[in-house]
């Protein structure tokens, strides 16, 4: 290995440290209550080394959640080649419920922890953040398109599915079902038919 090779791999595993460290810390003390500072102190690395990587806590965050996001991702692609829109979306519906399921803590981080919009608007930035979402409002269109759902609009449609399966799953994630005697499995059951029963209603 290269001198060049090798220094990419350095700042490779440091970012992977502090990114690793900063989503502990997000977790457990919130987003208000981390700073590079203390990510720096617990890596055991000065401030100034975590500056080298990242020019505030904001773009910090911004890269765990596109992590977070990517890892969705990655399940979504495995739906690509679902022909049928209608059949492509339920399919989405029932994998983001699952992925976030198993994954709660990326779930808290994606959506749940009280964060700043300032690098989530910059313009470079939605690319990153827009392909999850846009998997899944590009479906809408063209079940919109296809007349396959009783929608016009397809930013309300996206909306409102979207609703459906992220606050199913934050209900589940926060044990609320809980509250109706349910166990978890019954949960997990109610939540995919709740879905399903939603797109026979919109089907046209």
């Amino acid at each position: 290995m290269g001198i060049t090779e090798r220094k990419e791999r350095e700042k490779d595993d440091m970012r992977k440290l502090i990114m690793d460290a900063a989503f502990e810390m997000f977790l457990k003390e919130g987003y208000a209550g981390t700073s590079l500072r203390l990510i720096a102190k617990k890596i055991e690395y000065s401030p100034g080394t975590i500056y080298l990587y990242y020019k505030d806590k904001d773009a910090l965050f911004f890269d765990i959640q596109t992590r977070c996001f990517d890892n969705l991702v990655t399940e979504y692609k495995k739906l690509e080649g679902i022909e049928d829109p209608f059949e492509r979306l339920k399919q989405i519906g029932h994998t983001y419920m699952r992925h976030n399921i198993e994954n709660p803590q990326c779930f808290n981080i994606k959506f749940l922890l009280d964060s700043p919009l300032g690098e989530f608007t910059r313009k470079n930035r939605w690319a990153k953040y827009g392909n999850a979402l846009g998997f899944f409002t590009y479906t809408v269109k063209e079940c919109v398109d296809q007349k396959l759902i009783d929608y016009i609009d397809v930013d309300k449609a996206s909306l409102e599915l979207w609703g459906i399966v992220h606050g199913l799953t934050t209900l589940f994630n926060k044990k609320s079902y809980m509250g109706l005697g349910l166990t978890e499995d019954i949960a997990k059951e109610y939540m995919k038919t709740a879905y399903n029963d939603f797109l026979k209603r919109i089907k046209t």
